[in-house]
């Protein structure tokens, strides 16, 4: 009985070890969103992990726009404000817009 689960134990640690191994290794500074606004239209582009996302809007109001990311990636009014990125005209700015 204790050489069965010693067999267990080891088994289920190398799995432990496997798994881990094997998964990708994202990290939250992966994530960006960028905005440039010109010409009341506002360019978007995002990647979450490994995916992206490039539209325009037709609108330059700060609230649509992050509320139009949200609907399409899943992410929540903080998380997008974390990590935004808005460029207006010549100007850029990292800082987050509260929603």
């Amino acid at each position: 009985m204790k050489k069965e689960a010693l067999i267990i134990l080891v088994l289920s640690i190398i799995g432990i070890i496997f798994i881990s191994g094997c998964a990708p290794d994202y990290e939250e500074d992966e994530n960006e969103v960028f905005v440039e606004i010109e010409d009341g239209k506002a360019k978007v582009e995002i990647v979450i992990v490994s995916a992206e996302w490039e539209f325009e809007l037709d609108t330059v109001d700060l609230d649509t726009i992050i509320n139009e990311i949200s609907s399409r990636t899943g992410l929540s009014i903080e998380e997008i404000n974390a990590i935004i990125e808005v460029e207006i005209g010549e100007e850029s700015t990292d800082k987050p817009f509260i929603s």
